[in-house]
């Protein structure tokens, strides 16, 4: 008698599914939606990295893999906590003058999002709409706008800090001289 292996011959892996995702596109500056064919983990991994790597700014995918990306502020900016919500209840760091002395006093920061929920809870609409154009302010020139009142009391030139925003000043001062 002829002994014939029984075993079932190997069964083909599933073709790859196709899915919606999105994907980088250079033209559209972001990523756009793309029709493709679904990845495996291992080869997400290595195509995040490779794309962390290769990349300067700092795009959320990358931030997973290299913490030194070179954000603007020098640092990566840190996640909301318990000391945020102490900022967002901290009466001091809301009432215009007085925080800004409370702040320089204790060396405390608050973040931005407690500062505009912070003076929306303190001060309803108007708080909160102080509280972005105080960020606003000092976002373009380093300092927030009682910081600049006293820098101008003392005799200090504000600066623009953002250089968009002072090319533009430049631009538009020489415009001003030269159609006077």
């Amino acid at each position: 008698m002829i002994a014939f292996d029984s075993a079932p011959p190997p069964e083909a892996p599933d073709p790859p599914r196709k899915i919606f995702r999105m994907a980088p596109h250079d033209r559209m500056a972001g990523s756009v939606p793309v029709w493709d064919y679904e990845r495996t983990a291992k080869e997400t991994v290595a195509g995040e990295i490779a794309t962390a790597a290769n990349q300067s700014g700092a795009p959320a995918i990358g931030l997973a893999y290299r913490a030194e990306s070179g954000h603007p502020g020098g640092s990566l900016p840190r996640e909301f906590g318990f000391g945020d919500i102490l900022d967002i209840v901290n009466p001091l760091h809301h009432v215009p003058v007085v925080g800004t002395i409370y702040r320089h006093v204790t060396g405390d920061e608050i973040q931005p999002a407690s500062r505009i929920v912070g003076g929306a809870i303190f001060g309803g609409g108007p708080g909160a709409a102080s509280g972005l154009v105080n960020l606003i302010a000092e976002e373009e020139t380093g300092r927030d706008i009682p910081g600049n009142v006293l820098a101008l009391a003392r005799g200090e030139p504000v600066e623009l800090k953002n250089k968009a925003t002072a090319a533009y000043d430049k631009t538009h001062r020489w415009q001003e001289r030269y159609n006077s």
